[in-house]
């Protein structure tokens, strides 16, 4: 088992003064082991409890946070800005939550780092809307009298 942290100062998951360019914080070996180790503990803590699907996304998104980042308020914000996955980047971030709940729960840390993270939030997507002469064009094509009055009717109210 591995031992809690309980000595102020000798926690592995504080900040190290190496950074990699991308402004990430660079893990020794010994933090990488532990925050793996940490790892799979949570997913047979959880195991028993959740689908074969849900145990594998937690893998998967958890697996690439651990190994380059620290369980820190900087980690965690590093980890979700160097996503690319756009508005995805709120489920990576429950996921976090999930996990960082329950090392609380279980005593391996004291705070909880999510308090200073802000949660990420989706970008909101605007439609392109259709012309005038696309609408007409639309319209024309209709058969029925009925769909051209059902066209015509979400085009007047802004639909």
């Amino acid at each position: 088992m591995l031992p809690k942290q309980d000595v102020e100062g000798s926690n592995p998951f504080t900040r190290s003064s190496q950074h990699i360019r991308s402004n990430t914080p660079q893990l020794t070996n010994s933090q990488i082991r532990l925050q793996r180790d940490l790892l799979t503990k949570f997913l047979s803590y959880k195991r028993p409890n959740l689908s074969k699907c849900t145990v594998d996304l937690y893998e998967y998104c958890l697996g690439s946070f651990v190994k380059r980042y620290e369980i820190s308020p900087q980690g965690i914000h590093s980890f979700l800005a160097n996503l690319t996955c756009g508005n995805a980047k709120a489920n990576y971030y429950r996921i976090v939550t999930t996990f960082v709940r329950w090392l609380l729960k279980m005593g391996y840390l004291k705070e909880n780092p999510l308090d200073r993270v802000d949660k990420p939030k989706p970008a909101k997507r605007l439609l392109p809307s259709l012309t005038e002469e696309q609408v007409d064009t639309l319209i024309a094509n209709v058969g029925r009298l009925r769909d051209k009055a059902i066209v015509s009717f979400l085009f007047d109210s802004g639909m």
